[in-house]
């Protein structure tokens, strides 16, 4: 359409950015993005998960402060998705801010999913990852006891996770050994 000079409405151009995305063709990705958010005809969906996909571009540029700031841009759209409150808190988490990366966290376990709502839904950022990363983040700080009730919350989420019956073994011979 571009190469016939035809102007892509709102959905074409969301669209057209994501496969620049996808083909890792980044900054003209975050240029595609940047401009379907300057107009005033994007859905609200799109828009979101437009500033998510935004960050992608500018962590893999290396613009790391750039990354949060589009993370945060999609507060101007709606209520925060658990998906964009993940991405924050995986931000802190990177930088070993485990007590900042926890509130994210626990801001994204608030959010009530939208499956209806016609846009990119994770499931697994309304409760089980958020509650694994909070878990995380407290062994990080020492607080072991706590980390592991995460950790079993987690693990009610998803039942069979691997993932949580190792941290569960952790937990055992961490907290064993400190009696």
């Amino acid at each position: 359409m571009l190469a016939n000079g035809q102007k892509l409405d709102a959905r074409h151009a969301f669209y057209y950015a994501r496969e620049l995305k996808d083909h890792r063709l980044f900054e003209q990705a975050a240029e595609a993005f940047e401009e379907f958010l300057a107009r005033p005809d994007g859905w609200v969906e799109n828009q979101i998960d437009a500033c998510r996909q935004l960050a992608v571009c500018r962590r893999a540029l290396g613009d790391r402060e750039g990354e949060l700031t589009a993370l945060f841009n999609s507060f101007f759209y709606d209520i925060p998705r658990a998906e964009t409150l993940c991405e924050i808190g995986a931000w802190f988490m990177e930088r070993a801010r485990y007590e900042t990366a926890a509130h994210w966290f626990k801001q994204a376990l608030e959010v009530p999913m939208r499956e209806k709502s016609g846009g990119f839904v994770v499931k697994d950022c309304y409760g089980y990852i958020p509650l694994l990363q909070i878990c995380v983040c407290l062994d990080r700080m020492g607080q072991w006891e706590l980390a592991r009730e995460y950790n079993r919350l987690a693990g009610e989420r998803k039942p069979g996770s691997e993932v949580c019956r190792n941290n569960e073994e952790y937990f055992k011979k961490r907290l064993d050994a400190a009696v």
